[in-house]
């Protein structure tokens, strides 16, 4: 689990000083400001924290098709603020197969054990009578006892309610809801079943109504598990059409058409809600099929396998193209207008003479015109100009990579320059080879951890350098662009490579 790659996780699993941090970006919300003062037509003034009650009371859509993309929206916003705050930080979620109040085999930092998320350290008052929330809350200000004005007499969103209440009464959902969810055909039985489990959730963790819920930290926690499992359902395996946004909503043939309009308040209709109304018109117009609704932020649970390229090249030339190979298969990604070639993927047997056709485990691109293909211990010489691999080969890695593993290697990728280098990854550990030198360089292999800020730590599946300066780096279903000037990972990886790297499946 490394802080900082991007992926919402169990509240419960991740290390407490994590959920520290969490807390304390919660707590940092509440400082800062929208532009304006309380005292405007439409009020301005109003902490980051305290917008997300405005927003959710003004627009929340709750019992129709846009329950689910709606709320993501605003899961996925609030995670962005607080990134601005620790740009570390994920919005994790709560399983609420587990109860808050007893978590078994939780993450105590270097043990485990059981854990309440509700005590003055983390989430408040949990108890099972009405309360206040108390402390790390009330100190910070998300409600003021004497507050004059309050939010509820004077339904100014610039001011402070009164009281956060909350009480926890009742049982978790059963694993087999979310099995049942995770099983529904098409997204309106998928819809139907989590929002029942949802509805049912926010009576367990009682927070007051929907127009109160989201003056409660916790509300995050829980709707980051409700957008979890959409994802969830969204990337089985067998259905692609859940990541398409022509196909993904439509139930008994159909796609509700409300799904096409624009995604309130952030669009500016109505125009209440600032700072997307007027003086700032800060409009973000796009409708509940944008890609950014679609397609789903990265969660722990997200399944096994995916799109996972075993091995990728880039070709040079004009156009230039990127080859992914995965199983018996390629595709051709064309480089200039960012999307595979119609008609991929193909089969590599009758494609790459001479090439072996199934489970390429590396490929990378060589100054001399040649392209190198491993497979176990052994390699192939492609040479370019001729698309044919060279007479004499498959050769043993053995003998003719001075330095090199002998057999299973994951991935490569050619540093160029002055003096080029290329690099070889295997599990944890990655070797630098000297192309001129045709060897690697002494005191190889070293640890990936520690040499590649943000980069994975292990099981790299496939790499490729880019003609942007940037090399991409991609394991199971994610991908990760790494700044080779800058030596470190760009921010806001890894992601998804569905709808991101238009035709790769």
């Amino acid at each position: 689990m490394a802080l900082g790659d991007g992926i919402r996780r169990n509240i419960a699993q991740v290390q407490p000083s994590e959920r520290a941090l969490l807390r304390d970006a919660f707590k940092e919300l509440n400082k800062k400001k929208f532009p304006g003062t309380r005292k405007d037509d439409i009020p301005g003034g109003v902490t980051w924290w305290f917008k997300q009650d405005e927003i959710h009371q003004a627009t929340h859509v709750h019992g129709g098709p846009e329950f689910l993309p709606w709320h993501r929206e605003i899961v996925n916003r609030l995670e962005a603020m607080l990134r601005e705050i620790n740009p570390k930080l994920s919005l994790h979620y709560w399983d609420w197969t587990q109860d808050p109040r007893n978590i078994p085999n939780a993450n105590l930092g270097g043990t485990a054990g059981a854990l309440n998320l509700f005590n003055s350290d983390f989430m408040g008052y949990g108890g099972s009578s009405p309360k206040a929330i108390g402390e790390p809350w009330l100190s910070a200000n998300f409600y003021v006892p004497n507050a004059n004005p309050d939010r509820d007499s004077s339904g100014n969103p610039a001011d402070p309610p009164k009281t956060v209440t909350r009480f926890v009464l009742g049982s978790p959902v059963s694993a087999s809801r979310d099995t049942a969810i995770l099983n529904a055909a098409d997204y309106a039985a998928m819809r139907t079943l989590l929002e029942d489990a949802h509805n049912e959730m926010h009576r367990f963790v009682n927070m007051g109504s929907n127009h109160f819920s989201f003056r409660d930290p916790f509300v995050f926690l829980l709707h980051s598990n409700v957008d979890r499992l959409f994802a969830k359902w969204q990337t089985a395996l067998s259905h692609s059409e859940r990541l398409d946004p022509k196909r993904v909503y439509i139930s008994s043939g159909v796609a509700p058409s409300v799904l096409d309009n624009s995604i309130a308040p952030w669009s500016g209709i109505p125009a209440t809600t600032r700072p997307w109304a007027p003086p700032e018109n800060e409009q973000v117009v796009k409708t509940y099929k944008h890609a950014s609704v679609i397609v789903p932020p990265l969660y722990d649970t997200d399944p096994a396998g995916g799109f996972v390229t075993q091995a990728a090249v880039l070709w040079g030339g004009f156009p230039p193209n990127a080859y992914f190979f995965r199983g018996k298969h390629y595709y051709r990604y064309d480089v200039l207008s960012d999307k595979v070639d119609p008609g991929y993927p193909k089969l590599i047997s009758g494609n790459w003479p001479g090439l072996w056709t199934d489970k390429i485990d590396a490929a990378v691109v060589w100054n001399n015109g040649k392209a190198y293909f491993f497979r176990g211990n052994q390699y192939v010489r492609y040479d370019m100009g001729d698309d044919k691999v060279d007479p004499g080969y498959p050769k043993p890695i053995a003998g003719n990579w001075p330095g090199l593993w002998t057999d299973k290697i994951d991935a490569a990728v050619m540093w160029k320059g002055f003096s080029p280098k290329a690099y070889f990854f295997r599990g944890d550990q990655y070797m630098r080879y000297d192309v001129l030198s045709d060897k690697v360089d002494p005191g190889y292999p070293k640890p990936i951890s520690g040499n590649w800020p943000g980069l994975w730590e292990d099981r790299i599946d496939a790499a490729v350098m880019w003609n942007n300066g940037k090399a991409y780096f991609f394991r199971g279903s994610r991908y990760i662009r790494y700044d080779v000037s800058n030596d470190k990972a760009d921010s806001g990886y890894p992601k998804r490579i569905v709808g991101n790297w238009p035709g790769l499946r």
